[in-house]
Order: C-alpha cells, then structure tokens, then sequence
C-alpha cells in the first residue's frame, strides 16, 4: 500500500492545483500583475532616469507635463518588455489544444517585430489608463495606498485595474472583428457558386 500512495504522488499525469485555474484567470493575472510592476518599477526607479517628482512644485505645469510624457514613454516600453517577454511567453508556455490561451493575447507574434507590436499596443492601451487615473488621482477619487507619492496617478495596483480593464475592450473588440471577418470569409465562399 505504501508503495501506491509513493507511485501516485509521482504520477506525471496527475493534475495539479494550477491545472484547475481557469486560463482566461490565468492571463487577467499576469498582465494585471505586468502593468502593476511596470508602474511600480517605473515609479521607484524614476529618479535615476530623470522622472523626479519631487522638484515639482504647485506652480510647475510645464514640468509636471514633460515629466508626465517621460514617464509615459518609459512605462509604455517596460509594460511592452513585461507583456512580451513575461506575459506573452508564459502564455504559448501553456496553449494547448484543450488550453487555448492564445484568444487571451492581443500580440501572440515571436521575435522583436512582436516587441514592437507590444511597444505600439501599450501606446495606445496606455494613453486612457494614464489620463483616467491621473485625472481620478488628481480629483481625489482614486484610493492609493502608496499615500502622497501617487499623486499623480502613479499607484500600481489602479494603473494595474484599469490596464486589465482596457486591455478587455480591446480583446473584445479584436475578438469581434476577427469574428466578423471569419464569418464574411465562409458567407463569401458559400454564395461564390
């Protein structure tokens, strides 16, 4: 008997607790987890890159802007290095036949013509995330928990939601289109005759 219960707990194909977590979950967590730690390494280690906030002062407009555009460049290509090469990767890691986590990637292309694509999408997934939480930041709507440093729209787990949030409506329009264009393929085909 003891020798079973040895042969089971080594069995290959048993499946484990990660295998039961739904792949669409799967996904929302790590780039929910990408854009969190885009703008939490972004933000901590902006003074070594000149994204020092504290030289802005109440008056400051045109810096707080060029800072807010520096910041914005810098975030956009760590989110598109975290999406390519952490998201993206663990995500046709684990596509299968019966695990389609592809439908789940805006960008499922390989090599550095796919990094640009990621740098491109986070531009445009990033323009609503940045001004809709600098705006809710600014009127004092946006809960931080990382107190005044969040000032301006800098709290990870906010940009992290709304990135998961806009990320969603681009998948489903993406996922329409795509629908749409498969269904006007086979409409086509079938009233060729």
């Amino acid at each position: 008997m003891k020798f079973d219960n040895q042969q089971d707990s080594t069995n290959p194909y048993k499946t484990d607790f990660l295998s039961k977590i739904p792949s669409w979950l799967k996904i929302l967590i790590l780039k929910y987890w990408a854009a969190a730690a885009a703008v939490f390494f972004v933000g901590m280690g902006g003074a070594e890159i000149g994204l020092d906030w504290s030289q802005v002062g109440a008056d400051d407009y045109w810096l707080a802007i060029e800072l807010g555009l520096k910041f914005f460049i810098v975030l956009t290509f760590v989110l598109a290095f975290f999406m390519n090469y952490i998201v993206k990767m663990f995500g046709l890691m684990m596509h299968t036949s019966r695990n389609p986590i592809k439908k789940y990637l805006f960008i499922t292309k390989r090599g550095f013509i796919g990094f640009v694509y990621n740098i491109l999408y986070g531009f445009v997934v990033m323009i609503p995330v940045f001004f809709v939480t600098t705006y809710l930041s600014q009127n004092n709507v946006l809960p931080t928990l990382f107190g005044d440093d969040a000032a301006w729209g800098l709290d990870p787990l906010a940009m992290g939601l709304f990135y998961v949030l806009v990320d969603f409506v681009f998948m489903t329009i993406k996922t329409l289109l795509v629908g749409g264009y498969k269904r006007y393929k086979v409409y086509k085909i079938n009233n060729a005759e």
